[in-house]
């Protein structure tokens, strides 16, 4: 079975792919907020 599993918990997007267990591949991407932050939308109002 393949599993696709996304993590947004910390300031790190963590994009993993396994296949039977076994992990095919995995991506970190760092960033300054965390799922609980949101970005602003340009030209927004607040």
């Amino acid at each position: 079975m393949k599993i696709l599993s996304v993590s947004t918990a910390t300031n790190f997007l963590t994009i993993s792919l396994s296949e039977n267990e076994k992990l095919i591949k995995q991506v970190e991407e760092k960033d300054q907020r965390n799922h609980s932050e949101a970005q602003e939308v340009e030209g927004e109002a607040n």
